[in-house]
């Protein structure tokens, strides 16, 4: 097949440069939730934050389409009716997403765990099974509902309240045999116990609702991250456990949109004005060109627009957590542009053919800009973002190394385009590769 050339003249065309994935509207899943707070305990301690909670969880998770029963300070009855009602509205759905949430006081007995509703009356060990919620029965339940993925999440590893408690019976078990389909998380390591916290929510909860939040994260990144956090945040004292038996991919809010969409507008008909950038991008941030900072910031699922930019750039987004997302390609912002279709360009992504009219002589094409002042091997500079992470190569989804944070010196030992090695005094025997614009002298 012969190559097509097509010479782009008119004002204000939009030439699509990149496209990583196809735009997405929010996901159409069914998705059912069960959030359950318990603090009002009669015979046992009270407890601070779980309702409070279960109804930040709520509102969470009604904002990622989910159809939430809320429980607050329940009795056993009232607890198992509501877990007969998500099962039942999730066996009406083969490709439904399921969400069991529970904040309060938890305990294990022989290997075995038991959710406390507020009313409980346990004089000894022998009255869990007719006066608490087992835990069990639960993933029992969900598991004959046959729907596609359901997410138990178990903020009840604090210590057992009662007198009668067993030495080494502190927390949660290990859950022996996870349910396909099901991904299970404990606020902490089974058999560790988990503060109630003194804020607002438990210091779980509080990641855990910031990692829900963030657009375009697959199911199993949710509760990576937040395991990661909480870790971070406790220096290793508190570190949550996932038993995941679900090895498809699935996102709890939105299906991510293109991770970086750029655009050229070309401006002709006689004009030798520079033409303009537009960028949209999935995550909130500033814009990036050519690995300055231009001050525009861009809102999640937003755009924003670069004026006066001429020849080949190329353009990034900062977002507020430092990630950096790099456009896979210099854009090109031509006065007078020649596209040719190739076997390389992204599938479904065919240029129409334009009808434009000819000029006999077309003013010269804009010089590229003088590429940026790079770092140097030997220099000592700092960390601009918010945090960084250390790659263990110069690709953006390399394993990670180690973070640092604003302000942290580093050490320059190797350059490589828009990648740096470095390590600093910060992470000890740590060196790796960071985006060059994260840095400053």
């Amino acid at each position: 097949m012969a190559k097509k050339h097509f010479l782009i003249t008119q004002f204000n065309i939009l030439l699509s440069v990149l496209v990583l994935f196809p735009l997405s509207s929010p996901s159409a899943q069914t998705k059912y939730a069960l959030v359950i707070g318990n603090s009002a305990y009669s015979s046992i301690t009270k407890l601070n934050n779980p309702v409070n909670d279960a109804m930040d969880m709520k509102t969470v998770l009604e904002g990622l389409g989910f159809q939430v029963d809320l429980v607050t300070n329940g009795s056993r009855v009232q607890m198992e009716e509501a877990v007969n009602r998500l099962q039942n509205r999730l066996s009406m759905s083969k490709n439904a997403y399921g969400f069991f949430f529970y904040a309060g006081h938890g305990v294990q007995s022989q290997g075995e765990n038991f959710l406390l509703p507020v009313d409980a009356n346990i004089p000894n060990e022998r009255y869990l099974r007719d006066r608490a919620v087992n835990v069990q029965v639960v993933l029992d339940e969900l598991n004959d509902s046959g729907n596609e993925l359901n997410v138990i999440v178990l903020d009840a590893c604090r210590d057992n309240p009662f007198s009668w408690k067993r030495s080494g019976s502190r927390g949660l078990a290990v859950v022996s045999s996870p349910p396909v389909g099901s991904i299970i998380v404990y606020a902490t390591s089974a058999g560790s116990t988990a503060a109630d916290g003194e804020g607002r929510n438990g210091l779980f909860t509080t990641h855990l609702l910031n990692n829900l939040k963030t657009p375009g994260l697959e199911v199993k990144d949710i509760f990576n991250r937040t395991g990661s956090d909480v870790r971070r945040a406790s220096n290793s004292f508190q570190v949550p456990a996932i038993y995941s038996q679900f090895f498809e991919t699935a996102y709890l809010g939105s299906v991510p949109a293109a991770a970086l969409v750029t655009t050229a507008a070309v401006v002709m008909a006689g004009s030798a004005a520079p033409g303009s950038i537009t960028v949209s991008s999935t995550i909130a941030g500033t814009i990036l060109v050519d690995g300055k900072d231009t001050g525009v910031r861009i809102k999640a699922g937003g755009t924003g627009a670069i004026q006066n930019v001429g020849g080949s750039v190329e353009v990034a987004v900062r977002g507020d957590d430092g990630q950096i997302i790099q456009a896979a390609q210099m854009v090109s912002v031509l006065q007078e542009q020649v596209v040719s279709p190739s076997n390389s360009a992204p599938p479904h992504r065919e240029l129409s053919d334009l009808v434009t009219p000819q000029f006999a002589d077309p003013p010269p094409l804009r010089q590229a800009p003088v590429p940026r002042t790079t770092t140097h091997p030997g220099k000592t500079m700092y960390v601009t973002a918010k945090t960084i992470e250390i790659k263990k190569t110069t690709a953006i989804f390399a394993d990670t190394l180690g973070t640092l944070s604003n302000g942290d010196p580093v050490s320059v030992l190797e350059e490589n385009g828009k990648w740096v090695k470095i390590s600093s005094t910060k992470l000890p025997g740590i060196s790796g590769w960071v985006a060059a614009a994260s840095l400053r002298e």
